[in-house]
């Protein structure tokens, strides 16, 4: 005859897992390993029709991103879909002798050569003035 034999619990561990979204829901402003930044997003860009008018193409962004950036994490910017200029840990990223015309840019976070975290993609367009 067979007897039911009662055991004690076992000794576990339970590692934190991501939690999964349905689809179309929202994440929460808690930051997650999949997004440790609550805001990524660039300043001082004109978004609007309002061309930027930088004579020689040089201008200034600036990087609004919270928490601050983490050790080891590095900022790149993305024009035209391309990575551009050097990796920084400042918020502020200069653009050197930009074509006229318009182009997209975005912010990138890095973490060695993975990229964390992107900020959206503005839109602008940059006007220059040739001297004769």
């Amino acid at each position: 005859a067979s007897q039911t034999v009662e055991l004690p619990p076992l000794n576990s561990i339970v590692r934190q897992q991501p939690i999964a979204l349905p689809p179309g829901q929202e994440p929460s402003t808690q930051a997650t390993s999949a997004a440790p930044y609550s805001a990524l997003e660039l300043t001082d860009v004109p978004t609007d029709a309002a061309a930027l008018r930088a004579n020689n193409g040089t201008f200034t962004v600036g990087v609004r991103i919270e928490p601050r950036l983490q050790n080891g994490h590095r900022l790149r910017l993305v024009l035209d879909g391309n990575a551009y200029g050097q990796l920084s840990n400042v918020p502020r990223l200069q653009l050197v002798n930009i074509d006229r015309g318009e182009h997209s840019l975005s912010v990138q976070v890095l973490d060695g050569e993975r990229v964390v975290q992107q900020s959206p993609t503005v839109t602008f367009t940059v006007q220059r003035v040739h001297k004769p």
